[in-house]
């Protein structure tokens, strides 16, 4: 099953993460702005949500029949009764 996010929810996530800019107070005073380039924020509150739904739908495939697959933060363990079916996941 897909996920079904409607267009314009999608169209003010990337808004929200289009042309961004950041700078670092140090003790002194602040750095001037720079661009922050990456598509997925750390400490924003949306990213660990937008994370999980990606990851669950990129690792859809390999989650078939196995109930106790373990996915962590950006690591997935293989579990299958065959090497040939560890190999085939690896594939996917």
């Amino acid at each position: 099953m897909k996920k079904e996010v409607p267009i314009k929810y999608i169209d003010k996530i990337k808004d929200m993460y289009d042309g961004v800019v950041a700078n670092i107070r140090t003790c002194n005073s602040l750095t001037s702005d720079f661009s922050i380039t990456i598509r997925l924020h750390q400490g924003s509150a949306l990213s660990p949500f937008l994370f999980a739904i990606l990851k669950d739908e990129l690792t859809r495939a390999i989650q078939a029949q196995i109930p106790w697959s373990m996915l962590f933060a950006d690591d997935i363990v293989l579990v299958d009764e065959t090497r040939v079916g560890i190999n085939a996941k690896l594939d996917l």
